[in-house]
Formats: structure tokens, sequence, C-alpha cells
């Protein structure tokens, strides 16, 4: 197969040039050969799932077939996390970056349909990077991470969720008098605290807000003339209010 006029490889119809396949290619006494081609990158092959591939050989003899372009994946671990996280994700049988080419093709990942980072494929056309989930999304909500090749419209997706926002009290079992730990996350960020209930009777907050991820953590003390039993205990900031159950006991 000499790569001169008719003699050529083609790949979905469109004659490959030595910067694919080194020819001269020999056939062997048997009418056989063993030789490496180098896919070419446009539009038409990303899109395309089976892509056909002939060949003719310098005394007019031709032969075909076909191959698959395998579709680009993206997964991310772990799929739910906080405001502010850290998520891997990784990418999978997209363009192929090699040596001999450098880092030609780069692919841009998104949160949200933010742009975040830009990222280059190995040489199987893999990827695998570390990115911090943005501050300025919202609790409770899922969001679409996206990988998109830069030069052309191939990319892949995958659902990254927010949990809803929530209170952890320590201990988990109230006793009047002591003093008690809340934890906050997943509310606004940068809100101020502006109230604090046990048992519906405001106790006195320490001067805090919620940080730059909507995390909190403040320390109390449970009224003297807290009821015992269940009881809630909830969190005002100025624009947003939560609350959970807790047991309150006898010292």
């Amino acid at each position: 197969i000499s790569g001169l006029g008719d003699s050529i490889i083609k790949i979905n119809g469109t004659a490959i040039d030595p910067n694919y396949v080194a020819y001269p290619v020999t056939i062997g006494r048997d009418g056989q050969a063993f030789f490496p081609v180098t896919v070419p990158v446009n539009s038409d092959l990303v899109s395309s799932i089976g892509v056909p591939i002939s060949v003719i050989d310098s005394v007019g003899r031709t032969s075909s077939g076909s191959f698959i372009i395998n579709k680009p994946r993206l997964t991310i671990s772990p799929d739910t996390g906080l405001k502010g996280s850290y998520i891997s994700v990784n990418g999978s049988d997209f363009v192929a970056n090699n040596a001999a080419i450098g880092h030609r093709y780069q692919i841009d990942i998104a949160y949200a349909g933010s742009e975040i980072k830009t990222i280059y494929p190995d040489s199987f056309g893999n990827f695998q990077t570390m990115v911090k989930v943005p501050v300025d999304v919202k609790s409770g909500k899922s969001y679409g991470v996206t990988a998109k090749l830069s030069q052309l419209t191939m990319q892949a997706e995958a659902i990254h969720s927010i949990p809803p926002a929530e209170l952890i009290v320590t201990p988990a079992v109230l006793e009047p008098g002591k003093s008690i730990v809340i934890t906050g996350s997943g509310f606004p960020n940068n809100d101020p605290i502006k109230r604090v209930w046990i048992g519906g009777v405001s106790v006195v907050r320490p001067l805090v807000a919620t940080d730059s991820t909507g995390y909190f953590t403040i320390s109390v003390r449970v009224p003297e003339n807290t009821r015992l039993g269940r009881n809630s205990v909830s969190v005002d900031t100025t624009y947003f209010s939560l609350a959970t159950t807790v047991e309150v006991v006898a010292d």
C-alpha cells in the first residue's frame, strides 16, 4: 500500500496521509498486513459510532471493514458533597494526546455550566483530576459536571448533588444547664447567626456568622427551665432558618 494515487487507506471515505500511517505498507506473502493507524480527529469522526475503513493496494486489490468510536464517559466521586468540598473527576475515551503531537487537545471541566478547570487527556484519551465544588451553588440541589473537548463537540456529563442544609447537636441527649455544640452546614454563605432556640426559648448566642461555604459551629447553654422530653433546636440567620429535634433529660 504505497500511499500514492489509488493505493491508499481511507477512513470514513477520506484518504489517510502519512501523518497517520507509515507508508508504504508491505503486504505479506500470505496476503496479510498488520500495521498501526492513528485515527484522525475531526467533527465527523467524534460524532460517529461505526466508522468504515478501506484499503487498496498497489495492484488494485481492495479490502474494507469498520471500527467503533467509543463515546466519552465521565464519573465523579463522591457524587454527593458540600459546597466547597473536593470531588474526583475521571474521564475516559476522549481524544488521545501523545508525545508526537504534544498537548494539542484539552478538556474544559464545568460545574453547573461555569468552567472551573482545564485538563489534558493522556495517550489513551483518559484523565483524572480534583475540582472544588463552587461555594455559590444551592444546598439540596443537583448540578451537572461536564467535560468538553475544547476543539470539537465532544463531551460527557455526570451529576453531583449538594445535600440539604443540616444541624448537628452534640451531645445527642441534652441536659438543662449544660453546654452543647451546634454545627450547621449548607446554610447561606457569610450569613450572621441571629437567634438560637431550644425548646422554643431563645438562648444567648455568640457573635458568629456562617463561613464562605455556609458552615458554622457554636456553643450555647441549655436553659435551666427547658422541659424534659423531645424538644426542638433551631438556628435563625438573616435569610434562613433550620430546626432539628433532640431529647432533653434530667441531670
